[in-house]
């Protein structure tokens, strides 16, 4: 038995199949975890160590700590500024064309910040791009 068994949760026996024919039999135990077990003899004990959930939440802490950093939102940044880059994005996904080439314009209702209108800057390609 490996340190890798001695260290994995142990899960309960769901069920257990056996797999081959005679000399080369192979016994699946399936866990409550989902995952299967398998082993040259067939186990009497109502549970056993789970070694795929070890490796997988060993992947899980891999995947976590590689992934992109969360990104906090300021907090001086209001709600209706990120509402507004949200509705700049909408137009430039719906247009088809780039983020850059939009510009909402926005104005100061009673303290809080309102869309007035937007701006889409087209190319020639762009334009063609709509007509056809």
């Amino acid at each position: 038995m490996s340190s890798e068994h001695r260290r994995a949760p142990r899960k309960h026996i769901i069920e257990t199949r056996r797999v081959g024919s005679w000399g080369n039999v192979v016994y699946e135990h399936v866990l409550s975890c989902g995952h299967i077990e398998k082993r040259p003899r067939l186990h009497a004990v109502k549970s056993l160590a789970c070694v795929s959930c070890l490796r997988t939440q060993k992947k899980e802490l891999e995947i976590l700590s590689l992934g992109a950093p969360t990104r906090e939102v300021e907090p001086y940044v209001e709600q209706s500024e990120i509402e507004i880059a949200r509705v700049k994005a909408k137009l430039a996904h719906y247009l088809n064309v780039s983020l850059e080439q939009v510009e909402v314009s926005v104005v100061d209702k009673f303290g809080k910040q309102k869309i007035s209108g937007a701006v889409v800057f087209l190319s020639e390609y762009d334009v063609n791009k709509m007509v056809q």
